[in-house]
């Protein structure tokens, strides 16, 4: 049999990876579920971070669904920025409609990189040719990552005389893996592999005007917000009376760490009367990741700004009732969460920090934990900066 490059694509359902024991396996590259419909896969963000970590080549796929197909592909391209394989579209079901699958390939095609196609032949001949003459269009213009198994070469879909990637089985087990998974060939060399790279994806959205751009505290009142008083009002941190930031501390699972930012409270006029408070957003930008992580961490939101050329990402931990969704552009001061819990029935607060690196943009989770120089590389005191970078209107 030929020798080709191997390779394996996931999702959640593989859960944890070793990525290093992948790459030791000799799996060189690896495609990853970033999003169905509107939704983030809950293993992506550690899964592509694994992946680039452990020096795998990934690549990011979508699974269609009948919706808004342009708001599909704007979730769709946030999180498969930093890719270095081609987008891939998943077409398997018949709700994948061929009208909405060829204007979301054209659509992302426009923003990146040609994408390719997912597909199995007895899916694609038995009903997408007979029910979707214009599907003859995609076959022409996109490449084919076919799905056939206990084959020594795969049979193609109908309009289809060559293939790019070959998954030929979903029963693979590989080490770093604690379940079956698909595996894959590419079918050209190792070299080639290299040379089918992801071209980097336009930002959706204009970076937001740096002479308006500034933050505020996520917490308190207008009035208290917009002062210089910092926390505002009654609210404290509560790790420190000035600030908690790379605070040692004994988290709740008995492990001493570094506190990352802020653990802002309101205990006045009566305890937990931060409960239900209102959360802000501290500043204008662009909502990067919006949902639960978690018993511990709970609802977790991020957002990504721009001050000049640098990127600044916040985050809002262990909140309730989210009013934003991932890919919203969301401005200074406007409400975007409830002050919640962490744990099943930790302290009510509001765990907020910042970032001046892409770190939370892949694993809206991260935590050093014990590592305080990786607190310093990838945190900054969220008081000082706020305090350096209030607003100028």
């Amino acid at each position: 049999m030929t020798e080709y490059v191997r390779g394996l694509d996931i999702s959640h359902w593989q859960g944890r990876i070793d990525w290093q024991r992948v790459k030791d396996a000799g799996y060189v590259f690896a495609y990853i579920k970033a999003s169905e419909a509107l939704g983030t896969d809950s293993m992506f963000r550690t899964n592509s971070l694994g992946a680039r970590n452990a020096g795998v080549l990934w690549g990011a796929y979508h699974f269609l669904r009948p919706g808004n197909t342009q708001a599909q592909v704007n979730h769709f391209l946030s999180l498969a920025q930093g890719a270095d394989l081609p987008p891939a579209l998943d077409v398997e079901t018949t709700d994948n409609f061929v009208g909405q699958a060829e204007a979301w390939l054209q659509e992302v095609e426009a923003r990146s990189t040609a994408p390719i196609i997912y597909t199995r032949r007895s899916f694609w001949d038995s009903w997408l040719n007979p029910n979707m003459p214009q599907s003859r269009n995609l076959s022409s213009r996109y490449r084919l990552w076919v799905a056939n198994y206990e084959r020594e070469v795969p049979l193609l879909p109908r309009n289809w005389n060559a293939w790019l990637f070959w998954q030929y089985t979903d029963k693979g087990r590989v080490l770093g893996i604690n379940s079956n998974v698909d595996l894959n060939y590419f079918s050209g060399p190792a070299e080639q592999l290299f040379n089918i790279n992801y071209k980097p994806v336009p930002p959706v959205v204009e970076p937001v005007p740096t002479s308006t751009l500034g933050f505020d505290a996520p917490i308190g009142t207008f009035d208290e917000r917009r002062s210089l008083q910092l926390w505002p009002g009654d609210w404290i941190d509560a790790w420190h009376p000035r600030s908690g930031y790379a605070q040692k501390y004994t988290d709740s699972a008995g492990h001493t760490s570094y506190h990352t930012g802020a653990d802002l409270n309101k205990n006045k006029p009566v305890w937990d009367s931060d409960r239900g408070s209102p959360v802000y957003a501290a500043s204008d930008g662009i909502v990067r990741f919006a949902g639960r992580i978690g018993n511990y961490w709970r609802n977790v939101i991020t957002i990504e700004h721009h001050l000049g050329n640098s990127i600044v990402i916040t985050r809002y931990a262990h909140v309730d009732n989210m009013l934003v969704s991932a890919e919203q552009s969301v401005t200074r001061g406007q409400q975007i969460a409830t002050v919640g819990h962490s744990g099943p029935n930790g302290p009510y607060h509001l765990h907020f920090d910042v970032s001046l690196t892409t770190a939370l943009l892949f694993n809206p989770g991260h935590w050093p934990g014990s590592n305080l120089a990786g607190v310093r590389e990838h945190y900054v005191d969220p008081i000082e900066w706020i305090r350096a970078h209030r607003p100028t209107v």
